[in-house]
């Protein structure tokens, strides 16, 4: 591929790989995702569309020999699943191919980069045909862990048809009883989704450390943190969604060695680039999130909002060490109202990335663009569409 840039040469090699069929959703918790939520635009109809549309977006970005290299193998992989619907359009990935490239050179480190063209090549081919990181061995013995755990306690019914059982968590090194799912002991006991070791970049909670758990859903990533923390850390929790309040405040009672003290501290608010504006949110449990602007909107589906710097000023924050957020697809909307607590504080980012198509793209700019000199990281902690998570630590 003479002449291509050293994006364009990796995402055509992921996308010309040998197809692979995995595992998919037989083992993965929950009800496979409808891929079509949160990506707008019609879905493919047609090979002759994919041809046509990829043939356009492409003809503008790559040279012939590039050009000529991804349409076959990607338009007929698209065509294959494009009745079911299953699966995004190959020109919708191509549409901001300059904007990915751009994030794909932040990138601090090989795999990162690696991962970034998975994800690519993931929206056009699908789940079934990327291998994505995770799916190893260990991968799959943790997983089989989570899945055997016995609770403690009964389980109640939860958001999305979910069940929240009691589990204790001291197996995996937290003295915490939590109501969760054997989901969430997957994620942040056995993979530790949020926390990052890599040669070139360490993000991880510190004891003392001040943190905000942006999105902090049932609680049990603000107790964690709050044990990493130690009796010297403090975690402030936002949080926003009644439903979800209920079982977080069950979980600060069950450890109030952890939470109380004024080590966990609850702010009922949504994060947002402002402060004091009213929201209405789509009430899905810990997957709610903010749809829209509104002055007379009711209670019962409304919050206001805040943006961090305010939190910062208003809690006297002398600093914040960690910023964690889960937020649905306001995690730009927050930075946003972060950027003097970023630029002042410099903190430990881990960023869901996943929620909005763009994000992959969006938010390592827009951190890059502060000038805070953050090195950035990209990981990717299921084998579907979700849990994409940015990472960032400034030198």
């Amino acid at each position: 591929m003479n002449g291509a840039s050293d994006f364009h040469r990796a995402f055509a090699k992921e996308l010309l790989s040998e197809p692979y069929v995995g595992k998919y959703n037989e083992l993965r918790f929950g009800p496979a995702p409808d891929v079509k939520v949160g990506f707008p635009g019609r879905l493919i109809v047609s090979k002759r569309k994919v041809k046509a549309q990829a043939r356009q977006r492409l003809g503008r970005s790559l040279g012939r020999h590039v050009r000529n290299r991804y349409l076959p193998v990607a338009a007929r992989a698209v065509g294959s699943h494009a009745r079911s619907g299953s699966i995004l359009r190959l020109a919708e990935t191509f549409q901001n191919i300059d904007e990915h490239e751009q994030a794909w050179n932040l990138l601090a480190d090989e795999q990162s980069r690696d991962v970034y063209v998975r994800l690519l090549a993931l929206r056009v081919f699908g789940t079934r045909h990327v291998r994505l990181p995770l799916d190893d061995e260990r991968y799959w013995q943790e997983h089989a862990i989570a899945s055997a755990c016995e609770p403690v306690g009964d389980a109640i019914p939860g958001a999305l048809g979910f069940r929240l059982a009691l589990f204790d968590l001291s197996p995996f090194g937290y003295e915490l009883t939590v109501r969760c799912r054997a989901a969430s002991i997957l994620a942040h006991c056995l993979q530790r989704q949020y926390e990052l070791i890599r040669p070139k970049g360490t993000v991880t909670i510190e004891p003392g450390d001040i943190v905000i758990d942006g999105g902090a859903a049932w609680g049990e990533t603000a107790l964690m943190f709050s044990s990493q923390a130690g009796p010297t850390g403090r975690v402030i929790a936002v949080e926003c969604v009644p439903d979800v309040l209920e079982v977080f405040n069950e979980n600060m009672a069950l450890n109030p060695s952890i939470s109380g003290g004024g080590r966990v501290e609850l702010v009922t608010q949504a994060l947002w680039n402002v402060s004091d504006e009213t929201v209405l949110f789509e009430d899905n449990g810990p997957g709610s999130k903010v749809v829209g602007l509104s002055e007379t909107a009711s209670a019962a589906t409304a919050r206001t909002t805040v943006s961090i710097d305010d939190l910062v000023r208003r809690l006297g924050l002398p600093r914040v060490d960690f910023i964690k957020m889960d937020i649905e697809g306001s995690e730009l909307a927050a930075l946003e109202g972060a950027r003097e607590t970023l630029k002042r504080f410099r903190p430990k980012l881990a960023l869901s990335a996943y929620h909005k198509p763009e994000d992959l793209h969006v938010l390592p700019q827009y951190l890059s663009d502060l000038g805070v000199g953050y090195s950035l990281f990209l990981d990717h902690f299921s084998n579907h569409f979700e849990e994409t998570v940015l990472f960032a630590v400034a030198p």
